[in-house]
């Protein structure tokens, strides 16, 4: 490197350093969170159930 830093503040160890990555995600086939106009607890209690169904299904542990 140079004797500027320019190298250690724009290069790859200097973004890494003030950066932070970010998930975003979209939701394509399942809502991740309950529909207009039904309870969210009921919601959550019958896809936890159908995930549970699934799993045992596919013999997956």
């Amino acid at each position: 490197m140079k004797t500027t830093g320019l190298g250690r503040r724009h290069g790859e160890h200097g973004t890494s350093k003030y950066t932070e990555s970010q998930t975003i995600a979209i939701e394509r086939v399942i809502p991740v969170g309950a529909p207009d106009g039904i309870d969210p607890a009921r919601y959550a209690h019958v896809v936890s159930a159908t995930l549970k169904i699934l799993k045992r299904l596919l013999g997956i542990k």
